[in-house]
């Protein structure tokens, strides 16, 4: 299939067409296309500069093969409870052919050679953020208490995903 080869020339036929700036070029989807987004990372992270999925993960083809080194930004979203996205915190993982998404989000970080680490707490979810003063690359894993596969809202999780998203945007246009 050529889904990659397809959104790699609409992302650049728009930057060229409408003169967006390719530095903020972003991906962003949700379920299969929270999949397609680690896929997107991977082949086509040159023209992207930053992603973000939405219960999705890596599939487990692109995990076996995926390359050492990568120069992107990563924002996944996870709800604590999707039975989807298998997870070593609740053993999922265990009976998937997904990788688990704590070792998916491990990846990206080192991949992107991200050496510091901070976490912090927003409406009971945990939000583990990956920076480095070298790059300004940035890698956020959030897990959303109680989330299930879904996107998540104020009303059901006490967690907007879209502000999320835009701070994590401005986060890398600000270098914060």
């Amino acid at each position: 299939n050529r889904d990659c080869e397809f959104l790699s020339a609409l992302a650049l036929y728009l930057q060229e067409t409408y003169t967006l700036d390719p530095n903020r070029c972003y991906a962003v989807g949700f379920s299969n296309g929270a999949f397609m987004i680690h896929r997107l990372a991977t082949e086509a992270g040159d023209l992207f500069s930053a992603f973000v999925s939405v219960a999705g993960t890596m599939p487990a083809t692109l995990w076996n093969a995926r390359p050492e080194k990568a120069d992107i930004s990563f924002f996944q979203i996870t709800g604590e409870k999707d039975d989807v996205v298998p997870k070593q915190s609740n053993g999922s993982a265990q009976y998937s052919i997904f990788p688990a998404i704590e070792d998916v989000m491990a990846y990206w970080a080192e991949a992107c050679s991200l050496e510091a680490m901070e976490t912090e707490e927003i409406a009971s979810s945990l939000l583990t953020k990956h920076y480095s003063a070298e790059t300004p690359q940035q890698v956020w894993h959030l897990l959303v208490q109680n989330g299930r596969h879904s996107w998540p809202t104020e009303r059901f999780t006490g967690i907007d995903a879209n502000a999320q998203i835009l701070l994590f945007f401005e986060a890398l246009n600000t270098g914060s």
